[in-house]
């Protein structure tokens, strides 16, 4: 199972299509959509709410051996509109938490640091990543199996040039169609590794 994590219902309509997910009937409030061994949650902003969410597509059971990817928008001073980032490092501003996400699995993308935040920011004071979720998501995710099948993959939607306030609904769709086929790749990366991870362990089983 290959657990899909955003944040926003305009962030997940274009996996919902490529996909063709359909939603979850049973989701106590939780936005959920799936089909065969794919799931998506729209979370919401905030910590709170990605681990809220991280936790309930935990209790719907499964293997621990699930894969973990977050995607969404995210904001740096410099990076173009568009870029896809991989994180390699997310710390939480708040409590100064880090963690190193695994390079076994090779998401695409820039490499950069994903500093999580409780507010938006707009002054971009250091080169890094700025988001509102992922290191809430990770520590969760991080926790329930393989900690190499967690990964995060942002896309850039704002920076020093073109701000917060030109982010929409329409606009983060389009940006996040435009990387439909790395996800979808990061998927099958992270299936693969499943499969391997499974065949360790009935080896050392056997």
């Amino acid at each position: 199972m290959i657990n899909l994590v955003v944040a926003l219902q305009s962030e997940a309509r274009p996996f919902i299509d490529y996909f063709r997910l359909q939603r979850h009937d049973h989701t106590r409030g939780q936005s959920v959509y799936l089909r065969d061994h794919l799931r998506l949650v729209v979370t919401g902003i905030g910590k709170h709410a990605a681990r809220r969410a991280c936790e309930y597509l935990h209790a719907l059971g499964g293997s621990s051996l699930h894969g973990w990817l977050n995607v969404g928008i995210a904001g740096h001073r410099d990076l173009a509109v568009g870029t896809g980032v991989r994180a390699t490092r997310i710390i939480d501003d708040a409590n100064g938490d880090v963690w190193h996400p695994s390079p076994l699995v090779p998401i695409p993308g820039i490499a950069k640091t994903i500093c999580t935040l409780d507010a938006p920011e707009s002054d971009y004071p250091l080169d890094q990543v700025y988001d509102m979720e992922a290191s809430a998501y990770f520590g969760v995710a991080a926790g329930f199996g393989a900690g190499a099948l967690v990964q995060c993959y942002k896309i850039i939607a704002d920076n020093r040039i073109s701000g917060i306030g030109a982010i929409n609904p329409p606009m983060v769709t389009a940006l996040l169609e435009k990387h439909v086929a790395a996800v979808a790749n990061a998927t099958a990366l992270l299936t693969d590794q499943i499969h391997a991870l499974r065949g360790g362990l009935v080896k050392n089983t056997g």
